[in-house]
């Protein structure tokens, strides 16, 4: 597996133009969680007014206090994995496209082992049938093979 540099330059290229629309829905998405929490925590604000007052019962504030909580915990929830989707994206795509640029390089100047690990990483169910050497791509370097058949992604 090798991916040209020209190949590389247009996934960057791609990576680029797409990052815009990324940031805004994550934007947007962070501004839905953080209005939903103030909301929730004036919510609670304002049970804590009602019980103060007499208009609910401890019970009833008990269990929607419990609630509220529940919610906040969700919300907190989504915007922890928002941040964390946020994190992988960079390192994955990081990851994934110095990876495939330098395969064959890395591939051919490792050591037995070395070469053991990176075919693990990129391939599955390895099988030998005959002089046939039958195997499955891995996410997301299935892609990059399917692509070798694309007369813009040659293999060297």
């Amino acid at each position: 597996m090798h991916l040209p540099e020209d190949v590389l330059q247009q996934i960057v290229e791609g990576l680029n133009a797409t990052h815009q629309s990324k940031m805004d829905f994550q934007s947007k998405q962070f501004d839905k969680f953080t209005k939903e929490r103030t909301m929730t925590t004036n919510m609670m604000d304002n049970l804590y007014l009602d019980k103060l007052k007499g208009r609910i019962t401890d019970d009833e504030y008990d269990k929607f206090y419990q609630s509220f909580r529940e919610q906040l915990s969700d919300i907190d929830t989504r915007l922890a994995l928002l941040q964390e989707a946020e994190d992988n994206y960079y390192i994955t795509a990081k990851y994934i496209l110095d990876l495939a640029s330098r395969a064959y390089d890395l591939f051919v100047s490792s050591e037995m082992e070395e070469k053991r690990q990176l075919i693990k990483l990129v391939l599955q169910n390895l099988k030998l049938e005959g002089k046939t050497v039958r195997f499955e791509a891995i996410k997301p370097f299935d892609t990059v093979l399917n692509y070798s058949d694309n007369q813009l992604w040659l293999r060297d």
